[in-house]
């Protein structure tokens, strides 16, 4: 008996529909993944199922009935017993869906005493009997923890936990582990293999990364345009797609590749000496980056790679200037620009500029996209006549692959990977020497990704210009970069061409990281 099944659903936003006649089903302990592009629908289908009104989602038409309970005729009472209890959801960021300033513990007595009669000592037991049949060791330490506390990673497979402490039938999974480094993926992938195993719980996961999809779903759904546009076992749909859009996607998805040929040696733009940047944690110092040191050639693409919190953006601040190292020089040609004061600053991001990897946050809501470039290209290349500058935005519009008609739309007017285009456009405005790419395009979908590395390729190739390309996705960053650096705990542990980082890892994390990346079936190389 299926635990889930929706027909012919349709549904959408303020009178836009969104979802045209979806049918799918998931049985007992089965994890079916919805699989698409930003803007597909998969989020809509989990709000759907929920019904919140908060969501603003409105089913126009089909069924959808869950544990023998239509969801759509439930009065509001009836769907409050349910959620939470035998129907929970796990969203994409835990540390916003949680309190952040409360304790997990606080947290987890609130929900089970919100279902469920027992005392604190009784909700304990089965707080820690979830956390052991879920391998979540140190429960005490954890327990007594603030979200903000723990890893990005950690934090997920807590809100998986808080999800499975009231052990319902089906858990809603909202792109959990598209904000992760591979190897925290991996661990929620593996707490995900679990709930299958030890709670026979049915799981529908919405993602737009294939490789996840792969390891965890017995089902796959390819969504694309609102419709399911093919439905499987994931091995059948995943080995031999019949969609033209799913081969398409298939595509797209980055695979660890045995690295870039070895180019030949130029001109030196960037030359790092032992950066050192500490910060003060209570009484003592921590080194964030500790004795980092590389060069970067005119024309290069060096990828850094490492998990969440290894320094990787810590990094990149000091070699923007956005922060002053401890110790040790950055060169630009010949000036040290950790000693460069206020006013020097200025020539500095004449030469290197920086996207962030959350585009709409990086521009003034307040402005449009126009108006953010237009203070770029008057602050750094010194145009001021009006007519000039509009025809350089046109012009940087069109570079990146955009409408020029979207610059006078607003950040939050555009769609991810039409807003990182812009960012793009913005950084490039100056003619930088230098891009600096602070995890550029981990939260976009394959698709799109795809389409901004192709980007940042063209401009190498046209402009001579030199790249940081930072990610935690080791499989891009294989196919992309010239040179790899691995970061952990701070600290470089592995260096070189991309070629023999990839073929002949040294460094036992770096090996980790390339297994984690790798596809079932695909040779980690």
């Amino acid at each position: 008996m299926s635990i889930l099944k929706i027909e012919n659903m349709s549904a959408g936003y303020w009178g836009t529909k969104v979802l045209q006649n979806i049918s799918l089903s998931i049985e007992q302990g089965e994890i079916l993944a919805l699989v698409g592009e930003s803007g597909s629908g998969k989020s809509t289908v989990i709000k759907s199922v929920m019904g919140l009104k908060s969501s603003h989602v409105k089913v126009s038409s089909g069924k959808i009935i869950f544990n023998g309970n239509d969801m759509l005729s439930l009065k509001q009472e009836e769907r409050r017993r349910l959620l939470g209890n035998d129907l929970c959801t796990v969203f994409q960021n835990p540390q916003t869906s949680m309190n952040p300033i409360r304790k997990i513990k606080k947290q987890f007595l609130e929900t089970i005493k919100s279902h469920k009669d027992v005392s604190d000592a009784e909700a304990l037991r089965l707080i820690k009997d979830c956390f052991y049949k879920l391998g979540l060791s140190d429960a005490d330490r954890i327990l007594e923890s603030c979200p903000f506390e723990l890893s990005g990673g950690m934090c997920q497979r807590v809100a998986i936990a808080l999800a499975m402490v009231m052990e319902p039938k089906l858990i809603l999974a909202d792109e959990p582990t598209s904000a992760l480094d591979v190897v925290s993926q991996l661990q929620v992938v593996e707490e995900l293999l679990l709930l299958k195993k030890n709670f026979k719980v049915a799981v529908l996961l919405v993602t737009h990364n294939i490789a996840v999809a792969e390891k965890v779903a017995d089902k796959i759904a390819i969504m694309h345009a609102g419709k399911i546009v093919e439905f499987g076992d994931t091995g059948v749909v995943l080995g031999q797609p019949k969609n033209d859009y799913t081969k398409s996607l298939l595509a797209d998805v980055p695979r660890i590749e045995a690295g870039q040929r070895e180019r030949e040696k130029t001109e030196t733009l960037l030359e790092a000496n032992s950066i050192i940047k500490q910060y003060k944690v209570g009484d003592r110092k921590v080194d964030a980056v500790s004795g980092i040191s590389f060069e970067l050639e005119k024309g290069e693409i060096l990828g850094i790679v490492g998990e969440s919190g290894s320094g990787k953006s810590t990094l990149a601040r000091q070699l923007i200037r956005l922060e002053t190292p401890n110790e040790g020089s950055i060169r630009i040609g010949t000036k040290n620009i950790a000693d460069y004061k206020k006013k020097e600053l200025l020539c500095l991001y004449t030469k290197a500029q920086m996207v962030f990897q959350n585009p709409v946050s990086s521009f003034d809501p307040r402005k449009t996209i126009r108006s953010s470039i237009k203070d770029a290209i008057k602050n750094l290349a010194g145009i001021r006549q009006s007519d000039e500058i509009d025809k350089r935005i046109n012009a940087l519009m069109i570079r990146v692959g955009l409408n020029t008609e979207l610059a006078d739309r607003y950040p939050f007017q555009l769609s991810g990977g039409q807003c990182q285009r812009s960012a793009i456009a913005r950084a490039i405005a100056c003619d930088p020497q230098l891009l600096i790419c602070d995890e550029a395009t981990s939260a976009l979908d394959v698709t799109v990704q795809a389409g901004i590395v192709e980007l940042l390729r063209s401009l190498v190739k046209s402009n001579n210009m030199s790249i940081i390309f930072i990610s935690h996705d080791i499989a891009l960053v294989s196919g992309f970069c010239d040179r790899i650096m691995v970061m952990k705990n701070g600290k470089c542990v592995e260096y070189g061409p991309s070629s023999k980082v990839i073929k002949a890892p040294e460094n036992e994390y770096t090996k980790t990281l390339i297994k984690a990346a790798s596809i079932k079936g695909e040779s980690s190389i």
